[in-house]
C-alpha cells in the first residue's frame, strides 16, 4: 500500500508542472526512475507548431525530467503508431540523442493514431518493472479535444493538459488505476 501511495503522489507531483516553469528536481535528484511513453503528434495539422512543441519537449522531458535509470519509448502517432526511441537512459549522450530524434520529427500522416500509442504503452506499462513511474506524454494538435478510440479513453483517465498555442501537452498515468483503488479503499472508513 505504501508503494502505490508513494507512486500515485510522485505522479501527481511530475504532473503538475508541465507548463512553461517545470518544477525543479527535489534536491539530489529523484529516488525512483521513471517509465516515460511520449506519444508525439505526427499529423500534418501538427506542421505548423511543431517546432516550438518539440523545444518544449527537449527542455521539458530531456533537459529537466529525465535523468539516468529512467526509461524512455517515443511513438509518432500518424496513421498508426511509430515507435522511434526506446532506450534507458544511461547519461547525458543518450538525451542528446533523444533531442536529435525530436528535432528529426516529421509529419507522417494526414491523421493522429494517438489509440494505437496509448495501447502500446499501456502493453509495455504492463509489463514493466512496477518500481518505476509510469509517465505518458502526449503532444498534441490544437486546443479542441482529440480522437481516441473509445476502448483506449479510460487510459487518460488520470490526466492533466496544459494548452500552449496551437498545440497542448497531455499527461496521463498509465497503469495505477488499480493503485488509486487500493488507496482510496485504504481512506474509507
Amino acid at each position: 500500500m505504501m508503494k502505490a501511495s508513494i507512486r500515485i503522489l510522485l505522479f501527481l507531483a511530475l504532473a503538475g508542472p508541465i507548463g512553461g516553469d517545470p518544477m525543479p528536481a527535489p534536491a539530489g535528484g529523484r529516488t525512483i526512475p521513471l517509465n516515460m511513453y511520449i506519444i508525439i503528434d505526427g499529423s500534418s495539422a501538427f506542421t505548423r507548431r511543431k517546432d516550438a512543441a518539440l523545444a518544449w519537449l527537449c527542455e521539458y522531458a530531456a533537459d529537466t525530467l529525465l535523468q539516468e535509470g529512467d526509461a524512455v519509448t517515443v511513438w509518432l502517432a500518424a496513421g498508426q503508431a511509430q515507435q522511434v526511441f526506446a532506450e534507458t537512459i544511461t547519461g547525458q549522450d543518450d538525451k542528446e540523442r533523444l533531442k536529435r530524434v525530436f528535432q528529426a520529427l516529421k509529419p507522417a500522416g494526414r491523421t493522429a493514431n494517438y489509440s494505437a500509442a496509448l495501447q502500446e504503452a499501456a502493453a509495455l506499462e504492463a509489463a514493466a518493472d512496477r518500481e518505476h513511474i509510469p509517465y505518458t506524454l502526449l503532444v498534441v494538435a490544437g486546443q479542441t479535444s482529440f480522437p481516441v478510440k473509445p476502448e483506449t479513453a479510460g487510459l487518460l483517465r488520470y490526466s492533466r493538459t496544459q494548452n500552449f498555442t496551437g498545440w497542448r501537452a497531455v499527461v496521463a498515468a498509465l497503469g495505477i488505476e488499480g493503485e488509486v483503488r487500493q488507496a482510496a479503499a485504504a481512506l474509507m472508513p
